[in-house]
């Protein structure tokens, strides 16, 4: 358990990282003249593809020990379906990654191109649900969560009576402001400038 959630936080903050090295290049490419189009970090490229194995091997392994059908019967079979899906989406952008490097350049334009890169970007989103898995070993995190998702519906109904407490208090004062307003010179008075976009 100690080695699945040290291999899911460092996957956590590995993903932090690829994205803000990602976001702070793309930046700086597209100040350049002419702006320029980010490359595909492969380094990164090569780093996630090698976490995306580890967790398929650790899926076998925890697989091939509950048995093929005690997998699936277990008191964890959800978190094992989870991790089922997560696994899948890890290959299939494993497979998308290949499929793309092996494309020439000139090719990685076209639409086929695209598609396989839209698919390996909806799977590296999906990558982080991975970092859910983390609750299964953490009982005080579990029941952390599972307390927000139960105040979920006394949250609804206090956003509702906030929000309409708003709308109400809004709509009096834009009537006070448009009253206090009474003269057709007053809205163009810079000293009610202010007033008139705050209301």
């Amino acid at each position: 358990q100690a080695l699945s959630v040290l291999l899911i936080v460092s996957n956590a903050i590995f993903i932090g990282a690829q994205t803000q090295t990602a976001a702070m290049a793309a930046a700086q490419l597209a100040q350049r003249d002419p702006p320029q189009r980010m490359p595909e970090q492969t380094g990164f490229t090569v780093v996630a593809n090698i976490f995306n194995v580890i967790f398929a091997i650790e899926l076998l392994v925890h697989w091939s020990a509950d048995g093929v059908f005690g997998f699936f019967v277990s008191e964890e079979r959800y978190w094992n379906v989870l991790d089922i899906i997560i696994v899948t989406t890890g290959l299939i952008d494993f497979v998308t990654d290949i499929i793309y490097f092996a494309s020439d350049a000139s090719e990685r334009t076209d639409t086929g191109s695209a598609s396989v890169m839209r698919v390996l970007r909806v799977c590296r989103i999906v990558r982080l649900i991975r970092f859910i898995r983390v609750m299964r070993f953490f009982r005080e995190l579990r029941m952390m969560i599972y307390s927000l998702l139960g105040s979920l519906k006394s949250l609804l109904w206090v956003t509702l009576v906030l929000g309409t407490m708003l709308y109400l208090f809004g709509i009096s004062f834009t009537e006070a402001t448009v009253r206090f307003l009474e003269n057709p010179e007053d809205w163009l008075n810079p000293e009610y400038q202010e007033l008139i976009k705050l209301f």
